[in-house]
């Protein structure tokens, strides 16, 4: 007889999405834009177009970037300190589970026909945003490592378009991963690096076109 079932430590609940965003905070709006101004990014792009907006969370200052799940009940989100005082720059909801979660930003003005610009994948919101500035839809990993249901519902949302993965300098490793997984999952997908600067956000608008306009990308 094998009493192995009774060694065998109970396995934890899973755990529950994330029901609800933030409260907004208008009082930090105008911080808000102050900070995305400093990184060339557009403002009204964010708030108007992609939903993001101001919190205050814990004492923090941050802006609050929704995600985007297949599950409309699943309402995960990230928020950056707009402070430049916190010790964490990002915050994410705790207990909670992620899902399938990840970042997705549209541009003011959809581009279509022949030349249609491929789905900027990248890293962080931030680098989302900017290639939305430059016309783009872009999916941000929230991450190097996505887990498996990210990567899955990111070929989903992608379908026929292609995508053009810009790595982060320092990541070059995790970025040739998801390359291998979209080409295992017969996404059209290239590569490109933001060299000499560390990402897509950290470039000026004028690079930014630059490095995107060798694949497609006309803003």
């Amino acid at each position: 007889m094998s009493y192995e079932h009774e060694n065998r430590e109970p396995e934890a609940p899973p755990k529950p999405l994330c029901g609800a965003l933030p409260p907004q905070n208008a009082d930090f709006r105008g911080l808000a834009e102050d900070y995305l101004l400093s990184r060339d990014l557009d403002p009204e792009l964010a708030f108007s177009i992609n939903g993001w907006y101001p919190a205050e969370i814990e004492g923090i200052p941050r802006l609050v970037i929704p995600a985007t799940s297949a599950n409309r009940e699943n309402r995960y989100w990230q928020a950056r300190d707009i402070s430049g005082g916190a010790l964490k720059r990002w915050e994410s909801p705790h207990g909670v589970s992620r899902g399938d979660a990840l970042v997705m930003t549209w541009p003011a003005v959809s581009l279509s026909g022949a030349n249609k610009s491929p789905v900027v994948c990248v890293e962080g919101p931030m680098d989302a945003l900017a290639a939305s500035g430059e016309g783009c839809l872009a999916i941000a990993f929230m991450g190097v490592t996505p887990p498996p249901e990210v990567i899955s519902f990111a070929v989903q949302l992608i379908g026929p378009s292609r995508a053009l993965l810009v790595m982060d300098a320092d990541q070059p490793k995790a970025m040739v991963a998801l390359l291998e997984e979209f080409s295992a999952a017969r996404v059209r997908s290239a590569l490109v690096t933001p060299y000499p600067f560390k990402d897509l956000a950290e470039a000026d608008r004028r690079s930014r076109r630059a490095i995107l306009a060798g694949y497609g990308v006309s803003s």
